[in-house]
């Protein structure tokens, strides 16, 4: 949170100090809002009584919920790099994906693709992708794996500081250089990566076989490396098959659709198996392509995400995405009682408002009816205040909570420590009494 938005002003004291507790159910109620399937629907219209739910009034006030989303930051803007596009979010997103890789150890199969993020809002590096919902966004690359279970790296394009100039210096282009990134934990070990045209090419899957890794991925009719009689068609019909390898690599032509062969580049096959009607490369490329074509379809399926002018609060938003659909995985992996993954982020939301909804029990008697019967619906059991007979004082005395600029009288006090307290600090107990066990 900014400094402003932590800063309550004491004479209006309309700002009010977060913490943990509140920012944790803040995202439960992100993540309650995209079980619903509610990302789209106005914050109104989730707080209200008769269309919304009674977990968002259970938890914080609608007006609380807009002023923790309009003041998220995730820097110290004063000491914002302003040669970084991409500052504002950095220290969050490099810790985040570092922690992808501490709790699995990563498959045999990996694949590589991008994720558009959707956004259409003024930014400098974002990206116009026809083919990809939402057409306009921020391109981030993704590493997982073949089934789009768990992600375990990524990347962000933001155009030319995208990478270090060593590591442009070391590849023949950008694409090779996001491969290299991406895969560096993950090299020498035996793994098998695939990847679309875009990436593909003859010096990225030499460099990869350099250290240990084998690829497999279509490849661009244009790459110079690539044999003439690959891509000529005289005298061709579909289910036509062509081969052509060296010692290293094997190239596929194959045409079954379309107007033109699909060229595949394999480094992991080395015969001419055929499946079926299709070549082994071009199986085993079509069941392993989707990893983060997956991922993102999960991502959209139940988005945490809000309507916001601010492209890094989506970017956060993202990151719960994918922290949720990481965990789900672990769980899994770990129990026997497998869950959906509906039912997961509807489970994580509940645990981490709990703790909130707990405090606010503590004392319903400042709470609206409203509020109090949501949090019945929701299964919380709601204790009667006991009636206070020892809150009235015979002589008017400054509130001990207030400022003593105030100098605010009073003939109210708390039941418990019998302290003076105005009706701002006090409903039955003061605030501090209310706060202790």
């Amino acid at each position: 949170m900014t400094e402003k938005a932590n800063r309550e002003k004491k004479e209006s004291n309309v700002w009010k100090k977060t913490n943990r507790e509140e920012m944790e159910a803040f995202y439960g109620l992100l993540l309650l809002a995209g079980a619903f399937k509610a990302q789209y629907r106005s914050t109104e219209e989730l707080w209200s009584e008769k269309e919304g739910q009674a977990v968002f009034r259970a938890t914080m006030s609608r007006i609380r919920f807009a002023t923790l989303k309009g003041n998220l930051r995730f820097d110290d803007p004063l000491r914002r790099d302003r040669n970084d596009p991409i500052a504002p979010v950095r220290d969050v997103m490099t810790s985040f994906i570092s922690s992808l890789r501490q709790y699995v150890t990563a498959p045999e199969y990996l694949c590589i693709d991008e994720q558009l993020l959707e956004y259409h809002g003024r930014v400098r590096f974002r990206q116009y992708i026809p083919s990809k919902p939402g057409k306009f966004g921020i391109k981030i690359f993704w590493l997982t794996d073949s089934t789009g279970k768990y992600c375990f790296n990524g990347l962000t394009y933001i155009g030319k500081g995208t990478l270090s100039e060593k590591q442009r210096s070391e590849s023949s282009s950008l694409a090779e250089a996001i491969v290299m990134n991406l895969m560096d934990p993950f090299l020498n070990n035996g793994r098998h990566l695939t990847a679309d045209n875009w990436f593909s090419s003859v010096k990225l899957v030499e460099r990869l076989l350099e250290n240990g890794t084998t690829y497999v991925g279509t490849i661009r009719k244009n790459q110079r490396a690539l044999p003439p009689s690959l891509k000529d068609m005289a005298g061709r019909n579909h289910g036509d098959v062509q081969f052509a390898h060296n010692q290293s690599m094997l190239l596929v032509s194959f045409w079954d659709k379309g107007t033109s062969p699909v060229l595949i580049i394999d480094s992991l096959h080395r015969g001419h198996e055929m499946v079926g009607e299709k070549p082994s490369s071009i199986t085993f490329y079509n069941e392993t392509k989707s990893g983060v074509d997956t991922l993102d379809k999960k991502i959209r399926a139940y988005s945490s995400k809000r309507k916001c002018r601010r492209w890094p609060f989506g970017f956060i938003c993202n990151f719960l995405d994918i922290s949720c659909i990481n965990a789900m995985y672990l769980m899994n992996k770990s129990s026997d009682d497998k869950k959906y993954h509906y039912s997961f982020i509807k489970n994580v939301g509940y645990q981490l408002v709990d703790s909130h909804i707990r405090r606010r029990l503590v004392n319903t008697k400042g709470l609206k009816n409203s509020v109090i019967t949501a949090m019945k619906m929701i299964g919380y059991k709601v204790e009667p205040q006991p009636e206070c007979h020892a809150t009235h004082l015979e002589k008017a005395r400054r509130c001990q909570l207030c400022p003593y600029s105030k100098d605010l009288k009073t003939k109210s006090a708390c039941c418990k420590c019998s302290r003076a307290m105005c009706s701002t600090h006090r409903a039955f107990l003061c605030t501090e009494c209310a706060l202790l066990p």
